[in-house]
């Protein structure tokens, strides 16, 4: 068995995330693993590629991390959609539905990956679109990504907009 730092030094860039790597997938496991039976909805908001090559790269570790630790959790990406199975088709109009809340509408435990305000605008346009169901009263987490120098005030500013479309439980990570 390989010790903690063996693991991390095998990719410099995840070794100055470790912490944030680690505090995740504590949240993970500690948190959405244990109180929900809901998939997890991981959205990932970068202002340029560079970023969203980063993001990537976070969330793969964090991913990989979270299911060596035997959790059985399911996770869904913003934007994914179920594929209708062949027998979906006869089922009618009841039965449909009650595939679409099982996969679709039970968006209440949620990670968001963000890299500034800019990234935060297009995921309030998300969360204000009332097709993408999400539970604005559930779990969230935001994992900020950003290095610009005014980062606590973007904090502070994606608070108080997410209070103001009443958003809570929103829990921040990032690396100062």
């Amino acid at each position: 068995m390989r010790t903690l730092m063996e693991v991390a030094l095998n990719d410099s860039q995840t070794m100055g995330q470790l912490p944030l790597i680690l505090a995740t997938v504590w949240i993970i496991n500690n948190a959405f693993a244990t109180h929900t039976v809901s998939a997890v909805t991981i959205g990932q908001y970068a202002s340029n590629k560079e970023n969203q090559q980063h993001q990537n790269n976070l969330m793969d570790d964090i991913l990989g991390r979270t299911m060596k630790s035997g959790t059985n959790l399911k996770f869904l990406v913003v934007g994914e959609m179920y594929t209708f199975d062949d027998s979906e088709n006869f089922l009618n109009e009841e039965e449909r539905l009650g595939h679409f809340f099982k996969y679709y509408s039970n968006r209440e435990r949620c990670i968001w990956i963000l890299d500034g305000l800019e990234s935060y605008m297009r995921l309030e346009k998300e969360l204000l679109n009332e097709t993408r169901h999400y539970h604005r009263n559930g779990f969230f987490l935001l994992v900020y990504t950003g290095t610009e120098p005014q980062r606590l005030h973007n904090i502070r500013v994606i608070f108080c907009r997410l209070f103001h479309i009443y958003v809570i439980n929103v829990n921040v990570l990032m690396m100062v």
